[in-house]
């Protein structure tokens, strides 16, 4: 743990709440949270399955049929990729999914590629397995894109995994078509998993159309079989506190995260996943 460092963003959080309880106007942009409360119908959702006696017991480990069955279809209708609910793992937020793939995946002396600027977590969680984050770094002048040639110089026998963030917390750049295109290009011959981390996937603007890598993967044989998504309510719904995120994988991988999350916190929170559940199946009027 002596290589782990302590999480800045939580740090700046707190420090920020501490100035707040002190009568400070605090504007913190340390956390990734849209500063509004869910729509109405996922806080009724969650008040109705208190009431029918839903949230009290455990769940499945890895999250409610119709949760699972609901993010399919969601994913289906934004990516055009079909999957099944045995590549999904509900897990306590879209931290803890990557933290379970961590674990899952990376090997002691594994190395792990992931573009600079970065999440303060994505290096973080390579490091408590022991294995060896590597970053690429990228320029404002590219709009701090990660190039194809930046990736291919930083890919060796050793890498386990690449980790891309699009779009990006915290620069807030996006990968377009083109761009996620190349980079697949980059990585199709090479045995490397490519996580990535769709969780802002709807917070974009000035007219940029955002597109799934899985979507431009699906006729890259060599490739779709390697990619894991990150996704979540957090930030579409405004549900940081819920705590609901998840991967979708290949079924081993979620096998194996399946395996992780039964010895750690078994299932996310039961009336947390109804909320969740509402807010996919919902009308989506409010994102």
């Amino acid at each position: 743990l002596r290589a782990v460092a302590p999480s800045a963003t939580l740090a700046m959080s707190a420090r920020a709440q501490e100035m707040r309880g002190r009568g400070i106007d605090v504007f913190a942009f340390g956390v990734g949270e849209p500063d509004f409360e869910p729509p109405q119908y996922v806080l009724d959702a969650a008040k109705q399955a208190i009431d029918e006696k839903k949230s009290s017991k455990y769940t499945a480990v890895t999250g409610i049929a119709p949760l699972k069955d609901a993010i399919c279809a969601a994913s289906e209708r934004r990516r055009g990729v079909k999957i099944a609910p045995q590549n999904v793992t509900v897990s306590v937020g879209a931290k803890h999914a990557l933290f379970n793939l961590a674990l899952a995946l990376y090997d002691p002396g594994d190395e792990v590629v992931i573009p600079a600027p970065y999440w303060v977590s994505y290096p973080e969680q390579v490091r408590i397995v022991d294995a060896v984050p590597i970053a690429v770094e990228t320029e404002e002048k590219n709009g701090w894109r990660m190039s194809p040639a930046a990736l291919q110089k930083s890919l060796t026998k050793k890498t386990k995994a690449v980790i891309l963030c699009t779009p990006s917390n915290p620069t807030g750049t996006a990968y377009g078509e083109k761009e996620l295109r190349e980079i697949l290009e980059v990585l199709e011959p090479h045995d490397a998993w490519l996580i990535v981390d769709e969780i802002y996937a709807e917070l974009v603007y000035d007219g940029f159309e955002n597109v799934s890598v899985t979507t431009i993967a699906r006729e890259m044989k060599q490739i779709r079989d390697r990619i894991i998504l990150i996704d979540g309510v957090s930030k579409s719904y405004a549900m940081t506190g819920w705590r609901i995120g998840w991967s979708i994988a290949p079924r081993e991988v979620s096998a194996a995260c399946d395996v992780v999350q039964g010895q750690s916190t078994t299932n996310p929170t039961a009336v947390s996943q109804h909320a969740a559940l509402a807010a996919l199946t919902g009308p989506q009027d409010d994102v």
